[in-house]
């Protein structure tokens, strides 16, 4: 893992690019789930306390910068900094927050930057413009990792090597996959679930694929992602017999009135229980079941406990995974919860993630945005 994590000497008195990814869902203008923005304040203590004028940056939602939706505003979170201690001034557009930092504001919340043309094109101009608001650039969004915005893929480049950082909830989620990645005590398992196996058909082969001592002992397929395994995949079912890795499917499972799959059933929540209990590292993605309703929740929930009831590492991969987690109140219960979906799992089926995901390689690239 590379050392470029920002420190205190790194920020003090500084102008910080701050990208974080707070894409929270709202609903009336509330937050529902504030886990994205409770994983950066870590990140803001160490700034604000090293008296750095820091501008935070994110997108937030899918807005039309043609037509930007002001539901879709950043404005709406200012309310959550109050309520946590931080005096964020809001500014509409880059202008408005270089002014806000000469007047002497501290922590400047910049408009969603998806308001912005090219923050989705690539755009070295929209780069430069938003370079212009800081001397050294974080990230701290880790969900974003594996996108070509560019405030995500470009903007680093804008500044040199040494003023490019990553923050503390990168991380820490950093330290979580390198532990998954170099160091996973034996027994590993993985248990993923979800609707589309071809989305972690590459995870799955790489798990597999390592030296022995890093490699996954035992894959548990929950939700659809095993049913007509040997039709839909039966290249895996032979990686796993050639590398001696245990495939777990679904033995059972829960239907609705009209027949339809919504979970593993309990037969398959005791198999995988069984096994879990075995294992000294775990790492999860996805759900056993439509968790967003009441008759699909038991599956997941059973496995979700299960899972926190482990002496070993867990890790819990982000997306559904980690919101059923806080859904049914074992987030706390785990190792680490990632607030990445997609980025965790691009992470961890690459080979060499700091080249392969556009957010840490722009954290070390040498070639500067002209």
């Amino acid at each position: 893992m590379q050392s470029n994590v920002i420190t205190p000497a790194a920020c003090a008195k500084k102008r910080v690019f701050l990208r974080v990814d707070l894409n929270v869902p709202l609903a009336h203008g509330q937050i529902v789930d504030d886990q994205r923005l409770q994983a950066i304040i870590p990140t803001l203590q160490l700034l604000t306390k090293n008296a750095a004028c820091v501008t935070i940056a994110t997108h937030l939602g899918k807005p039309d910068h043609t037509h930007p939706d002001q539901a879709l505003s950043t404005r709406q979170l200012i309310p959550w900094f109050a309520a946590h201690g931080f005096t964020v001034t809001f500014a509409e557009n880059p202008l408005a927050a270089a002014a806000l930092a000469l007047a002497g504001c501290t922590l400047i919340l910049l408009e969603n930057l998806r308001f912005f043309p090219g923050e989705q094109e690539p755009s070295a101009a929209c780069a430069h413009t938003l370079a212009a608001l800081a001397d050294c650039y974080v990230t701290d969004a880790f969900a974003t990792l594996h996108r070509n915005d560019t405030s995500i893929a470009l903007l680093p480049g804008c500044f040199t090597p040494e003023n490019r950082f990553y923050g503390l909830c990168i991380a820490r989620e950093l330290n979580a996959l390198e532990t998954i990645c170099t160091s996973p005590q034996q027994p590993f398992m993985a248990v993923l679930g979800g609707n589309k196996l071809t989305t972690k058909l590459p995870l799955i082969q790489q798990l597999m694929m390592v030296p022995p001592a890093q490699r996954v002992s035992h894959v548990l397929l929950g939700g659809l992602l095993g049913i007509d395994l040997d039709k839909n995949a039966p290249e895996l079912i032979a990686l796993a017999l050639q590398q001696a890795v245990t495939l777990l499917l679904p033995i059972d499972y829960r239907t609705d009135a009209a027949g339809n799959t919504i979970d593993i059933g309990p037969a398959t929540e005791e198999l995988f229980i069984s096994c879990l209990g075995k294992a000294q590292t775990i790492f999860a993605n996805g759900t056993m079941g439509k968790y967003e309703e009441k008759d699909g929740q038991a599956g997941t929930y059973a496995i979700l406990r299960a899972i926190a009831q482990s002496d070993g590492f867990t890790l819990l991969g982000g997306g559904d995974c980690a919101a059923a987690a806080e859904q049914c109140g074992v987030a706390d219960k785990v190792s680490c919860v990632s607030t990445g979906g997609g980025a965790t799992l691009a992470y961890l089926a690459s080979k060499k993630p700091w080249q392969d995901l556009p957010g840490l390689q722009a954290l070390i690239a040498i070639i500067a945005v002209v």
